[in-house]
């Protein structure tokens, strides 16, 4: 008994011709520069880190506050956007 070759779908046969599909490329795909200093969110973390971090640390039984890359990372988001600032 032969066994039937399952038929193709809608979507395999109009993808199996000679054609190519077209590349991809997406539209308006421009680089835009993040401006974080002009997010809501920059002044408050800005003006309040420096006692957060130290709240979290008086707040720890261990005195060690919040993880290292909690406090890289929020310093790092400061730095981001300003062009004097030193790359690291």
């Amino acid at each position: 008994m032969a066994a039937h070759a399952p038929t193709p779908s809608h979507t395999a046969r109009r993808w199996s011709g000679s054609t190519a599909a077209p590349a991809y490329r997406p539209a308006g795909a421009v680089y835009r520069p993040r401006r974080p200093t002009e997010t809501p969110l920059y002044p408050v973390v800005q003006h309040h880190l420096e006692t957060f971090l130290a709240e979290a640390q008086s707040a720890d039984p261990m005195g060690w506050g919040v993880p290292r890359w909690v406090e890289r990372d929020f310093r790092s988001y400061l730095r981001c956007g300003i062009t004097v600032a030193p790359l690291r």
